[in-house]
């Protein structure tokens, strides 16, 4: 079980991520970023950046 957090992945918050690997990790974070985007805590938006791994470094 791998854990991150998502200031750990360029976020604002302190919201721990835990998944099986790292690309599970990616999607819980960037499903978090876009709730947070569309509706979440007012004083955090604008602060997040949606996590997009590169896909070409593997």
């Amino acid at each position: 079980m791998k854990a991150m957090t998502c200031k750990q992945l360029g976020g604002a918050c302190d919201k721990v991520f835990q998944a099986g690997s790292f690309e599970e990790i990616a999607e819980l974070s960037k499903k978090h970023g876009v709730e947070m985007f569309h509706g979440g805590h007012p004083p955090l938006r604008g602060r997040y950046r949606l996590f997009r791994p590169n896909l070409e470094t593997g």
